[in-house]
Formats: C-alpha cells, structure tokens, sequence
C-alpha cells in the first residue's frame, strides 16, 4: 500500500483555507460601518501621527480605565507601525484587523 502525504493533506488545507477565508470575510464585511473615531481612538491616532512627524517614540502608553496607571508603550507602537504602513486615517485599526487575522492562523497552525 502506498502512502502520499500530498493527498492526505488536501482536506486539511482546504478547511484551512476555508477558515481563513471566513476570517477575512468577517473582519473586513461591512468595515466602513464598524470602525469608529471616538475620543480615545483619536487620541491613538493623534500620538501615533505625531511621532511619525517628530520622529518620537511616546515612552509610555495609553491610561488604563481601571485605576491611576498607564499601560506599556507597545499598543502605540503597533498604532505607529501600522500609521507608516497604512498612511489614512483607518490605517491602524486596518493593521489590528490584519493583525487579528494573523492570530487566527496562529490558532490553526497550533
């Protein structure tokens, strides 16, 4: 008996591709109307369109609603990142959702 793994793989990468396809699907249908500019969103945008113009890396991050700290400058890295990358004004949260779609490959490749 002969054993191909080629041809025992093929359901798997479908249904792969079948999730990620959803993902995609469900994260970008109808984005126009699901992204907001809020006050804290704009203040993300604001600092991440201020470092790209200063060359500045904010040292720390954004307020954290449950007490009197702030969070780690990480969140407006990525805001930074996907700024340069993405140069509109739903360019980060455009980032994030591509971001989102990644840990959904991560999940299915564990």
């Amino acid at each position: 008996m002969k054993f191909s793994l080629r041809s025992n793989y093929k359901p798997l990468i479908f249904l792969f591709l079948l999730i990620l396809l959803s993902a995609i699907f469900w994260r970008f249908g109808n984005f126009q109307n699901r992204w907001t500019l809020s006050q804290d969103q704009a203040r993300d945008a604001i600092i991440g369109m201020y470092s790209l113009e200063n060359h500045l890396l904010p040292l720390v991050g954004p307020p954290s609603s449950a007490g009197n700290f702030s969070f780690g400058p990480f969140y407006y890295y990525f805001v930074i990142i996907f700024s340069a990358i993405f140069p509109f004004t739903g360019g980060p949260w455009v980032g994030f959702t591509l971001l989102s779609i990644v840990s959904v490959v991560l999940f299915l490749l564990l």
